[in-house]
């Protein structure tokens, strides 16, 4: 399987610099994506999606082209418009594709507790903390007092976002391990969410996701 990590495209939190990271207001059609966001996301190159699909003997002859999106309005705007996009392209690609687009809550925002709806501004607030513990526990010092204070603020743990992308992955990775054809899976979430992925495909390391490349808005990186 080819996963391909695409960020959201352009959002109106992000035009009006807010956390938004629960769930309850993730959700939201207000919280979607911005005019500049959809036409992002309209005119983004998909050959990072669709390359993988050439005809080549010997080779397979068909494939199936999977987008799994966040349940968060923004990134499941960018996944249906991406999705239109790549039905289009199936309909002449070299190959016959079966494009399907996927929901699910393991890929939606890191929250961000205390600090959700407040100023975008305050990310490397949460970010120079994550930076710290992961220097701390590199050189084998104590944590105890910084995780403490991401409990007290109720920042989502890195342990558990990766986690949760990781039982996304392995559940992915079982459901297709049979198949004989190209199997390409485009995965629509967040900043922080795809950083870490890219840790547990890269290293595998929890808490180095800020040292992984960031991602923009409605960029695509392959993850394998």
């Amino acid at each position: 399987i080819k996963y391909i990590a695409i960020r959201h495209a352009r959002s109106r939190p992000n035009e009006a610099a807010l956390i938004v990271s629960h769930h309850q207001e993730g959700v939201q059609l207000e919280n979607g994506l911005s005019e500049i966001g959809r036409q992002q996301a309209s005119e983004a190159n998909l050959s990072p999606l669709t390359s993988a699909f050439r005809r080549e003997e010997p080779g397979p002859d068909h494939g199936v082209l999977i987008l799994v999106t966040s349940d968060f309005s923004r990134a499941h705007e960018t996944a249906e418009i991406l999705y239109r996009r790549l039905q289009q392209w199936s309909a002449s690609s070299p190959i016959p594709v079966n494009v399907e687009l996927r929901v699910s809550p393991l890929l939606r925002e890191r929250f961000f507790g205390d600090y959700d709806g407040l100023s975008a501004d305050l990310y490397p607030l949460i970010w120079d903390r994550d930076t710290a513990i992961y220097q701390r526990l590199k050189h084998g010092e104590q944590v105890t007092e910084l995780l403490q204070e991401e409990e007290r603020l109720r920042i989502e743990p890195v342990e558990k976002v990766q986690k949760r992308l990781s039982e996304l992955i392995s559940k992915l990775d079982e459901e297709k391990k049979a198949e004989q054809g190209i199997v390409v899976v485009g995965l629509v979430s967040h900043g922080d969410p795809l950083q870490m992925l890219q840790c547990l495909f890269t290293n595998n390391q929890t808490r180095a996701h800020r040292f992984c490349p960031h991602l923009e808005n409605c960029e695509m990186r392959a993850l394998n």
